[in-house]
Protein backbone atom coordinates (compact mmCIF):
# COMPACT_ATOMS: atom_id res chain seq x y z
CA UNK A 1 0.00 0.00 0.00
CA UNK A 2 3.23 2.21 0.66
CA UNK A 3 4.56 1.58 -2.63
CA UNK A 4 1.68 2.78 -4.16
CA UNK A 5 0.82 5.84 -2.74
CA UNK A 6 4.57 6.53 -3.59
CA UNK A 7 4.34 5.57 -6.76
CA UNK A 8 0.91 7.40 -7.18
CA UNK A 9 3.00 10.60 -5.68
CA UNK A 10 5.61 10.22 -8.15
CA UNK A 11 3.19 10.30 -11.15
CA UNK A 12 1.03 12.89 -10.06
CA UNK A 13 4.96 15.12 -9.15
CA UNK A 14 5.97 14.40 -12.85
CA UNK A 15 2.39 15.45 -13.85
CA UNK A 16 3.07 18.54 -11.95
CA UNK A 17 5.88 19.61 -13.61
CA UNK A 18 4.90 18.66 -16.99
CA UNK A 19 7.80 15.25 -17.31
CA UNK A 20 6.87 13.25 -19.90
CA UNK A 21 8.79 10.36 -21.19
CA UNK A 22 8.80 9.19 -24.48
CA UNK A 23 10.15 5.69 -25.82
CA UNK A 24 11.23 4.65 -29.38
CA UNK A 25 11.69 0.92 -30.00
CA UNK A 26 14.83 0.91 -32.78
CA UNK A 27 14.09 -1.81 -35.24
CA UNK A 28 16.31 -3.78 -35.79
CA UNK A 29 18.56 -2.57 -32.62
CA UNK A 30 21.91 -0.84 -34.05
CA UNK A 31 25.06 -1.91 -33.05
CA UNK A 32 25.75 -0.37 -29.67
CA UNK A 33 29.97 0.53 -30.81
CA UNK A 34 28.44 2.16 -34.39
CA UNK A 35 26.16 4.13 -32.33
CA UNK A 36 28.96 5.44 -30.06
CA UNK A 37 30.96 6.36 -33.52
CA UNK A 38 28.18 8.60 -34.56
CA UNK A 39 27.85 10.39 -31.82
CA UNK A 40 31.30 11.15 -30.99
CA UNK A 41 32.18 14.63 -30.88
CA UNK A 42 29.23 15.43 -29.01
CA UNK A 43 29.73 17.17 -25.44
CA UNK A 44 30.17 14.43 -22.56
CA UNK A 45 29.66 11.36 -24.34
CA UNK A 46 29.05 8.32 -22.63
CA UNK A 47 29.49 5.07 -24.06
CA UNK A 48 28.40 2.19 -20.93
CA UNK A 49 29.26 -0.84 -22.84
CA UNK A 50 28.98 -4.70 -22.08
CA UNK A 51 30.62 -6.20 -24.99
CA UNK A 52 31.00 -9.64 -23.71
CA UNK A 53 28.37 -12.41 -23.08
CA UNK A 54 26.95 -13.85 -20.46
CA UNK A 55 24.33 -12.46 -17.60
CA UNK A 56 26.57 -9.65 -16.30
CA UNK A 57 26.72 -8.12 -19.76
CA UNK A 58 23.33 -7.98 -20.39
CA UNK A 59 22.31 -3.92 -21.18
CA UNK A 60 24.60 -1.25 -22.70
CA UNK A 61 23.81 2.53 -22.85
CA UNK A 62 25.06 5.81 -24.55
CA UNK A 63 24.34 9.58 -23.92
CA UNK A 64 25.58 13.00 -24.75
CA UNK A 65 24.89 16.89 -25.28
CA UNK A 66 23.75 16.72 -21.40
CA UNK A 67 21.52 19.34 -19.70
CA UNK A 68 23.83 20.47 -17.09
CA UNK A 69 27.35 18.71 -15.32
CA UNK A 70 27.79 18.68 -11.60
CA UNK A 71 31.38 18.66 -10.76
CA UNK A 72 30.29 17.31 -6.87
CA UNK A 73 28.18 14.47 -5.72
CA UNK A 74 26.29 16.98 -3.79
CA UNK A 75 25.55 19.14 -6.81
CA UNK A 76 24.63 16.17 -9.01
CA UNK A 77 21.96 14.74 -6.03
CA UNK A 78 20.41 18.72 -6.52
CA UNK A 79 20.28 18.46 -10.22
CA UNK A 80 18.71 15.10 -10.12
CA UNK A 81 15.91 16.24 -7.32
CA UNK A 82 14.66 18.58 -9.65
CA UNK A 83 14.38 16.70 -12.87
CA UNK A 84 13.18 13.30 -11.30
CA UNK A 85 11.46 10.84 -13.25
CA UNK A 86 9.66 7.52 -12.72
CA UNK A 87 11.47 4.73 -14.49
CA UNK A 88 9.38 2.77 -17.02
CA UNK A 89 8.65 -0.98 -16.07
CA UNK A 90 10.07 -3.66 -18.68
CA UNK A 91 13.15 -1.07 -20.12
CA UNK A 92 16.67 -1.27 -18.93
CA UNK A 93 17.21 0.64 -15.58
CA UNK A 94 18.84 3.52 -16.81
CA UNK A 95 16.34 5.77 -18.37
CA UNK A 96 18.10 9.29 -18.34
CA UNK A 97 19.40 11.25 -15.04
CA UNK A 98 22.56 11.38 -13.67
CA UNK A 99 26.04 9.31 -15.31
CA UNK A 100 29.44 10.43 -15.04
CA UNK A 101 32.55 9.30 -13.50
CA UNK A 102 33.77 10.00 -9.56
CA UNK A 103 37.67 9.86 -9.37
CA UNK A 104 39.65 7.98 -7.08
CA UNK A 105 41.37 10.99 -5.46
CA UNK A 106 37.89 12.35 -4.27
CA UNK A 107 38.05 10.07 -1.76
CA UNK A 108 40.46 12.79 -0.01
CA UNK A 109 37.35 14.63 0.24
CA UNK A 110 35.03 12.30 1.57
CA UNK A 111 37.09 10.82 4.06
CA UNK A 112 38.73 14.37 5.05
CA UNK A 113 42.30 13.50 4.80
CA UNK A 114 45.19 15.62 3.05
CA UNK A 115 45.60 15.10 -0.73
CA UNK A 116 48.87 13.94 -1.79
CA UNK A 117 50.78 16.78 -3.78
CA UNK A 118 50.04 16.17 -7.80
CA UNK A 119 53.61 15.31 -9.54
CA UNK A 120 54.71 16.08 -13.17
CA UNK A 121 52.89 12.95 -14.57
CA UNK A 122 49.17 13.58 -12.69
CA UNK A 123 46.29 14.13 -14.87
CA UNK A 124 44.98 17.58 -15.39
CA UNK A 125 41.04 16.09 -14.66
CA UNK A 126 38.42 17.12 -12.62
CA UNK A 127 37.69 14.62 -9.06
CA UNK A 128 34.09 14.15 -9.95
CA UNK A 129 32.32 14.79 -13.59
CA UNK A 130 28.28 13.63 -13.15
CA UNK A 131 26.10 14.60 -15.92
CA UNK A 132 22.58 15.11 -16.18
CA UNK A 133 21.19 13.45 -19.92
CA UNK A 134 17.62 13.92 -20.83
CA UNK A 135 18.19 11.42 -23.20
CA UNK A 136 19.59 7.52 -23.55
CA UNK A 137 19.89 4.71 -25.65
CA UNK A 138 19.40 1.52 -23.93
CA UNK A 139 20.42 -2.01 -25.32
CA UNK A 140 19.04 -4.87 -23.41
CA UNK A 141 21.24 -7.91 -25.32
CA UNK A 142 19.41 -10.69 -23.61
CA UNK A 143 16.15 -9.59 -25.63
CA UNK A 144 17.93 -8.17 -28.58
CA UNK A 145 16.28 -5.13 -28.12
CA UNK A 146 17.13 -1.55 -28.19
CA UNK A 147 15.29 2.15 -27.31
CA UNK A 148 15.87 5.74 -27.39
CA UNK A 149 14.41 7.04 -24.49
CA UNK A 150 13.78 10.96 -23.94
CA UNK A 151 12.55 12.66 -20.85
CA UNK A 152 11.23 16.49 -19.91
CA UNK A 153 8.23 19.06 -21.32
CA UNK A 154 6.48 17.04 -24.51
CA UNK A 155 8.25 20.06 -26.85
CA UNK A 156 11.87 18.78 -25.48
CA UNK A 157 11.55 15.16 -25.52
CA UNK A 158 10.14 15.45 -28.87
CA UNK A 159 13.36 17.44 -30.12
CA UNK A 160 15.73 15.30 -28.75
CA UNK A 161 13.75 12.33 -30.22
CA UNK A 162 13.59 13.63 -33.75
CA UNK A 163 17.56 14.82 -33.17
CA UNK A 164 18.58 11.45 -32.15
CA UNK A 165 16.97 9.55 -34.78
CA UNK A 166 18.53 12.20 -37.50
CA UNK A 167 22.18 11.47 -36.22
CA UNK A 168 21.21 7.53 -36.26
CA UNK A 169 20.34 8.18 -39.73
CA UNK A 170 23.01 10.20 -40.98
CA UNK A 171 26.63 8.43 -42.28
CA UNK A 172 29.26 7.85 -39.44
CA UNK A 173 32.29 9.28 -39.16
CA UNK A 174 35.23 7.38 -40.07
CA UNK A 175 37.51 6.45 -36.75
CA UNK A 176 40.73 5.24 -38.27
CA UNK A 177 43.67 3.35 -36.50
CA UNK A 178 46.96 5.64 -36.72
CA UNK A 179 50.24 3.27 -37.56
CA UNK A 180 51.70 2.23 -34.88
CA UNK A 181 54.90 3.99 -33.95
CA UNK A 182 58.21 3.04 -32.22
CA UNK A 183 57.39 1.05 -28.55
CA UNK A 184 58.32 3.40 -25.90
CA UNK A 185 58.27 1.90 -22.20
CA UNK A 186 55.61 3.46 -20.40
CA UNK A 187 56.70 6.15 -16.95
CA UNK A 188 56.43 5.06 -13.86
CA UNK A 189 55.33 7.73 -10.96
CA UNK A 190 57.59 6.02 -8.83
CA UNK A 191 61.40 4.95 -9.36
CA UNK A 192 62.02 1.18 -8.79
CA UNK A 193 63.91 1.89 -5.16
CA UNK A 194 61.05 3.89 -4.17
CA UNK A 195 58.51 1.64 -4.72
CA UNK A 196 60.83 -0.95 -2.87
CA UNK A 197 60.90 1.90 0.14
CA UNK A 198 57.35 2.02 0.40
CA UNK A 199 56.94 -1.49 0.40
CA UNK A 200 59.61 -2.20 3.75
CA UNK A 201 57.69 0.99 5.18
CA UNK A 202 54.27 -1.04 4.82
CA UNK A 203 55.84 -4.45 6.11
CA UNK A 204 56.50 -2.23 9.56
CA UNK A 205 53.14 -0.73 9.54
CA UNK A 206 51.57 -4.23 9.28
CA UNK A 207 54.05 -5.69 11.89
CA UNK A 208 53.44 -2.52 14.45
CA UNK A 209 49.50 -3.49 14.06
CA UNK A 210 49.19 -0.10 12.57
CA UNK A 211 47.14 -1.20 9.32
CA UNK A 212 46.13 -4.51 7.72
CA UNK A 213 46.35 -3.61 4.19
CA UNK A 214 47.91 -1.09 2.08
CA UNK A 215 47.12 -0.44 -1.74
CA UNK A 216 50.46 0.57 -2.99
CA UNK A 217 49.57 1.39 -6.80
CA UNK A 218 51.66 3.32 -9.36
CA UNK A 219 50.55 4.90 -12.22
CA UNK A 220 52.12 4.88 -15.79
CA UNK A 221 51.92 7.47 -18.60
CA UNK A 222 52.62 7.23 -21.88
CA UNK A 223 52.03 9.30 -25.15
CA UNK A 224 49.32 8.32 -27.57
CA UNK A 225 48.86 9.91 -30.82
CA UNK A 226 45.64 8.85 -32.42
CA UNK A 227 42.26 8.15 -32.36
CA UNK A 228 41.16 7.22 -28.44
CA UNK A 229 37.76 5.94 -29.69
CA UNK A 230 40.04 3.64 -32.21
CA UNK A 231 41.52 2.46 -29.18
CA UNK A 232 38.80 1.42 -27.14
CA UNK A 233 38.04 -0.33 -30.39
CA UNK A 234 40.51 -2.69 -30.01
CA UNK A 235 40.55 -2.88 -26.34
CA UNK A 236 36.82 -4.07 -26.63
CA UNK A 237 37.74 -6.67 -29.34
CA UNK A 238 40.87 -7.92 -27.69
CA UNK A 239 38.92 -8.10 -24.32
CA UNK A 240 35.55 -8.13 -24.24
CA UNK A 241 34.06 -7.54 -20.99
CA UNK A 242 30.39 -6.72 -19.34
CA UNK A 243 31.65 -3.60 -17.68
CA UNK A 244 33.29 -1.28 -20.27
CA UNK A 245 33.21 2.52 -20.64
CA UNK A 246 34.12 4.92 -23.00
CA UNK A 247 33.68 8.95 -22.07
CA UNK A 248 34.37 12.03 -24.11
CA UNK A 249 34.84 14.79 -20.77
CA UNK A 250 35.63 18.16 -21.23
CA UNK A 251 38.57 17.31 -23.38
CA UNK A 252 39.28 14.30 -21.80
CA UNK A 253 38.63 10.82 -22.99
CA UNK A 254 38.75 7.82 -20.83
CA UNK A 255 38.56 3.69 -22.12
CA UNK A 256 37.53 1.22 -19.65
CA UNK A 257 37.66 -2.41 -19.63
CA UNK A 258 36.62 -4.38 -16.65
CA UNK A 259 35.35 -8.09 -16.14
CA UNK A 260 34.40 -6.72 -12.06
CA UNK A 261 31.02 -5.23 -11.19
CA UNK A 262 31.85 -2.39 -8.41
CA UNK A 263 28.72 -1.55 -6.91
CA UNK A 264 24.95 -2.04 -8.01
CA UNK A 265 22.15 -1.10 -6.26
CA UNK A 266 18.78 -2.15 -7.16
CA UNK A 267 16.20 0.28 -7.15
CA UNK A 268 13.22 -1.12 -5.96
CA UNK A 269 14.60 -3.29 -2.97
CA UNK A 270 17.43 -1.37 -2.86
CA UNK A 271 20.04 -3.85 -2.31
CA UNK A 272 23.60 -3.24 -2.82
CA UNK A 273 25.53 -5.89 -4.55
CA UNK A 274 29.56 -6.26 -4.70
CA UNK A 275 31.50 -8.75 -6.65
CA UNK A 276 34.85 -8.19 -6.32
CA UNK A 277 37.72 -9.96 -8.23
CA UNK A 278 41.24 -11.22 -6.60
CA UNK A 279 43.72 -13.81 -8.11
CA UNK A 280 44.31 -14.26 -11.67
CA UNK A 281 45.32 -17.06 -13.77
CA UNK A 282 46.34 -16.98 -17.92
CA UNK A 283 44.12 -19.32 -20.05
CA UNK A 284 45.70 -22.98 -21.25
CA UNK A 285 46.15 -24.01 -24.58
CA UNK A 286 43.52 -26.45 -24.27
CA UNK A 287 39.67 -26.91 -21.79
CA UNK A 288 41.95 -29.46 -19.50
CA UNK A 289 44.69 -26.46 -19.53
CA UNK A 290 41.70 -24.14 -18.05
CA UNK A 291 40.66 -26.62 -15.79
CA UNK A 292 43.69 -27.44 -14.20
CA UNK A 293 44.67 -23.62 -14.07
CA UNK A 294 41.34 -22.98 -12.21
CA UNK A 295 41.78 -25.39 -9.94
CA UNK A 296 45.07 -24.28 -8.86
CA UNK A 297 43.27 -20.82 -8.71
CA UNK A 298 40.38 -21.81 -6.33
CA UNK A 299 43.25 -23.63 -3.88
CA UNK A 300 45.97 -21.15 -3.76
CA UNK A 301 46.03 -20.09 -0.21
CA UNK A 302 47.20 -16.79 -1.28
CA UNK A 303 44.91 -15.60 -3.63
CA UNK A 304 41.91 -16.72 -1.34
CA UNK A 305 43.30 -14.59 1.36
CA UNK A 306 43.32 -11.66 -0.96
CA UNK A 307 39.39 -13.06 -1.95
CA UNK A 308 38.58 -12.98 1.94
CA UNK A 309 40.57 -9.99 2.69
CA UNK A 310 38.41 -7.51 -0.29
CA UNK A 311 35.04 -9.60 0.93
CA UNK A 312 35.97 -7.74 4.03
CA UNK A 313 36.75 -4.17 3.14
CA UNK A 314 33.58 -4.51 0.89
CA UNK A 315 31.47 -5.00 3.69
CA UNK A 316 33.24 -2.36 6.34
CA UNK A 317 32.23 -0.04 3.43
CA UNK A 318 29.06 -1.18 2.66
CA UNK A 319 28.26 -1.02 6.47
CA UNK A 320 28.41 3.06 6.24
CA UNK A 321 25.50 3.22 3.82
CA UNK A 322 23.69 -0.18 4.60
CA UNK A 323 20.80 -0.72 7.26
CA UNK A 324 22.68 -2.54 10.21
CA UNK A 325 22.32 -6.37 10.67
CA UNK A 326 21.08 -6.74 7.07
CA UNK A 327 24.44 -7.42 5.08
CA UNK A 328 25.13 -11.13 3.77
CA UNK A 329 27.57 -12.80 1.42
CA UNK A 330 26.50 -16.42 -0.14
CA UNK A 331 30.39 -17.29 0.67
CA UNK A 332 31.45 -19.09 -2.20
CA UNK A 333 34.25 -18.57 -3.90
CA UNK A 334 34.14 -19.81 -7.87
CA UNK A 335 36.39 -19.22 -11.08
CA UNK A 336 34.68 -17.43 -14.54
CA UNK A 337 36.52 -17.58 -17.62
CA UNK A 338 37.28 -14.67 -19.36
CA UNK A 339 38.98 -14.29 -23.06
CA UNK A 340 42.30 -13.06 -21.67
CA UNK A 341 42.11 -15.12 -18.56
CA UNK A 342 40.42 -16.93 -15.78
CA UNK A 343 39.68 -14.82 -12.75
CA UNK A 344 38.22 -15.83 -9.13
CA UNK A 345 35.44 -13.60 -8.03
CA UNK A 346 32.85 -14.00 -4.88
CA UNK A 347 29.41 -12.41 -4.70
Amino acid sequence: MAAASRERAARDDEEIRGIVTLVLPLVPAPDPLGTCVRFSGLPYLLFLDSSAQGALSRYSFLAADPVAVARTPEAARDMLRTHHHRPLAGLPPFQGGIAGYIGYDWGAELEQVTRPPADRLTPNLPDVALALYDWVIAWDHLEEKAWLIAIGSEERATARTAWVRDRLAAPPPAIRDHPASAPVPPQSNFARAEFEAGVSRIREYIAAGDVYQVNLSQRFHATFAGSALALYRRLRARNPAPFGAYLEFAGAQVASISPERFLRLDAITRAAEARPIKGTRPRGATPADDAALARELLESEKDRAENVMIVDLLRNDLGRSAARGRWTSPGYLRSSRIPPCTISCRR
